[in-house]
């Protein structure tokens, strides 16, 4: 008995070129397409799948695939969004340029081995390593004996994911001085704003 997979994906070109490459899969019977969450979530009611193919763009809600043989699709990685496929019991992460050999691997292998299994786009695994390296370079509190006490207030908004226009309007002053406030953070603590959401921040005194 072939295979049923759906794509997930809200443009039309790429749902249509991606529908081509996997039709061509052997072993595949049936190829699905959805272009919102909606029609996916129709399509999981009425239908057996054997994989989803499913794109970031639509997944507003990870619980209309949760513990489901999903492969999540994405133009760039995120540590956050491969943490929530892992979540909700996902069995891959691919980008957007990931070839057909490695969508002809995921069918191939999930028919055979009917198990449960993690497939990563190759590509994502040198991203994969510099990010868990950046954590891991913060696995201490940060010593905040540099900043004053505004910057230390501004730092804990920062990482707790406020952006720039919140700080300012949190702490009733110009976005400006907010701006300002984080280069010297950024400067006196020798790292990125990227690095910002890596922090571990030693306790709030109240």
């Amino acid at each position: 008995m072939g295979l049923s997979i759906v794509i997930a994906e809200p443009r039309e070109d790429a749902c249509l070129r991606l529908k081509v490459r996997i039709s061509k899969i052997p072993r595949v019977d049936h190829v699905y397409d959805a272009n919102t969450l909606m029609a996916l979530h129709k399509l999981l009611l009425s239908h057996f799948l054997d994989l989803i193919l499913v794109h970031k763009s639509i997944l507003s809600d990870f619980t209309v695939v949760t513990n489901k043989p999903f492969i999540l699709l994405a133009d760039k990685f995120e540590m956050e969004m491969l943490q929530a496929v892992c979540k909700h019991g996902g069995v891959g992460y691919f980008l957007d340029t990931s070839s057909i050999e490695l969508f002809e691997f995921a069918v191939s292998y999930i028919a055979k081995m009917r198990a449960k299994i993690f497939i990563l786009d190759p590509v994502i695994a040198p991203l994969l390593i510099q990010g868990v390296a950046q954590e891991e370079s913060f696995t201490t509190p940060i010593c905040l004996d540099k900043l004053t006490s505004r910057e230390r207030e501004v730092l804990y908004l920062l990482v707790e994911g406020l952006e720039d226009m919140e700080i300012a309007e949190h702490l009733c002053i110009f976005q400006v001085t907010v701006r300002s406030h984080v280069l010297h953070i950024l400067r006196k603590l020798h790292i990125t704003r990227e690095q910002l959401k890596y922090l571990r921040l030693p306790e709030r005194k109240k």
